[in-house]
């Protein structure tokens, strides 16, 4: 089901014409809300189709679950399966800005495991 979630995180992502869409400075814009209590918050914001809006909450409900797993204990074997999506999926997708989030937030929860393990696979794949 994670390797889904981050397929349509990168599908959300990418879809989202960031140029046209992002409010100018000044404005109430939210794309990435890393306040996971503030889920409401991220509906201020809506690009076309309501698509900025769904990545916002799809990212905050994967950072929540990511974080459940962490305080359960089980965190270093649901990152073994996010790995998998991020090498297939987040790498080759062409202008992600934030699916990659997701495994930034999952290393910065576990960095002694999971932190080192990201840099591993991206040290194996890059060199």
């Amino acid at each position: 089901m994670l390797m889904v979630v981050v397929d349509r995180l990168v599908d959300l992502d990418v879809d989202i014409g960031w140029e046209d869409e992002i409010i100018q400075e000044g404005s109430k814009g939210i794309i990435f809300n890393m306040e996971l209590e503030d889920v409401e918050k991220t509906a201020d914001y809506v690009g076309k189709d309501g698509s900025a809006g769904k990545l916002d909450k799809l990212m905050v409900i994967t950072c929540q679950h990511l974080e459940s797993c962490y305080h359960e204990g089980r965190l270093s074997k649901v990152f073994d399966t996010l790995l998998q999506p991020f090498r297939i999926t987040v790498l080759n997708a062409h202008k992600s800005q934030f699916a990659q989030f997701v495994m930034f937030y999952a290393c910065s929860l576990d960095p002694e495991s999971c932190a080192v393990r990201f840099a591993n696979l991206l040290s194996d794949i890059f060199v």
